[in-house]
């Protein structure tokens, strides 16, 4: 009966046997190669920084969120103010905060800086990935890691995560500090393009992306360098998840940011050339009224990469009086 089973028509039983063997093998291999595609597969660059920064005292933590574990760098400070979080943008790291880090361990007990899920060092969560699914899974590593509560610092999509942060944890904020936050509702006709700003296929238009990131134009040796690590960023499965769910009703609304009682420092660069001008105006009306909102001249979307003593001076100057 055994022998009747393995039998593959006029075929003898022991090819049928190697072939249900190599079948096999076959699919696991298959199975492997999936879960090591949903694997973070971090960049040289940031593991590299990673490990400077390490080198420099600020220690790799992994916190486990269901399914997955994320990568954070924790670092003890010299000085006598609360601890700070500093939460990076989309396709950014950790490690993209090491000189703003540095200065701000001398004013702050500890530092303490996620890699989001898909970035950096931490790896992607399972299935489809929204931002909201991204911002809770943060949450909840974070809550693993602080023992007081803090003050956050978001850029980018990290100031979106700042926002769900305060709203959902106020207890645990100290205060609360928005660098060119996402998260302001885009119209209909608008989304389009403002998700096709992103979508960074060629070294081209990574190269014209880098150029919008800081207060002066990236110089073109700088920009043709940081083109490819940008591209490969922008490549990510959760990177291209989250653009693709992006929908005009995801901003935050008046009445989320209403809630927002905490001390409240909204820093939007008069070099912003990445973010649409009305996403400003939409935060700069609808911010509670004791928000205080500075336009640095000299900063672009993402100060913390060319301007971080200036950026760090407005966050210790701003903790200092919270």
């Amino acid at each position: 009966m055994l022998l009747a089973h393995l039998r593959v028509g006029p075929r003898p039983w022991r090819f049928a046997v190697r072939q249900w063997h190599y079948t096999a093998m076959m699919a696991a291999r298959a199975q492997l190669r999936q879960r090591r595609s949903s694997m973070a597969q971090p960049s040289f660059l940031d593991r590299f920084l990673a490990k400077r920064l390490n080198g420099a005292g600020f220690a790799s933590r992994v916190t486990a969120v269901p399914g997955r574990q994320l990568h954070v760098l924790v670092g003890e400070g010299t000085g006598q103010l609360p601890p700070i979080v500093l939460v990076h943008g989309i396709s950014a790291s950790a490690a993209s905060y090491g000189p703003m880090m540095k200065i701000l361990r001398q004013h702050f007990k500890q530092i303490i800086v996620p890699d989001l899920p898909g970035h950096g060092l931490s790896a992607p969560l399972l299935g489809d990935t929204g931002h909201e699914d991204l911002f809770a899974a943060a949450a909840l590593s974070l809550r693993e890691l602080i023992s007081e509560p803090v003050f956050v610092f978001g850029n980018s999509m990290g100031g979106g995560f700042a926002m769900h942060w305060a709203e959902k944890h106020p207890e645990l904020t100290l205060g609360l500090i928005l660098c060119s936050p996402a998260g302001a509702p885009t119209q209909q006709a608008d989304m389009q393009a403002f998700q096709a700003s992103f979508r960074l296929d060629t070294l081209a238009k990574a190269r014209i992306f880098a150029g919008k990131l800081t207060y002066r134009r990236m110089p073109a040796l700088i920009a043709w360098l940081m083109a490819p690590i940008i591209k490969r960023g922008f490549a990510s499965k959760t990177v291209l998840q989250i653009l693709a769910q992006l929908r005009p009703d995801h901003g935050v609304t008046p009445e989320q940011l209403a809630k927002l009682t905490m001390p409240l420092l909204f820093l939007w660069g008069k070099a912003e050339r990445l973010m649409p001008e009305a996403h400003f105006d939409y935060f700069a009306k609808h911010l509670p009224a004791h928000a205080r909102i500075e336009r640095p001249t000299t900063f672009g979307h993402c100060p913390q990469f060319d301007r971080p003593a200036e950026v760090a001076k407005y966050v210790v100057e701003f903790a200092a009086k919270a």
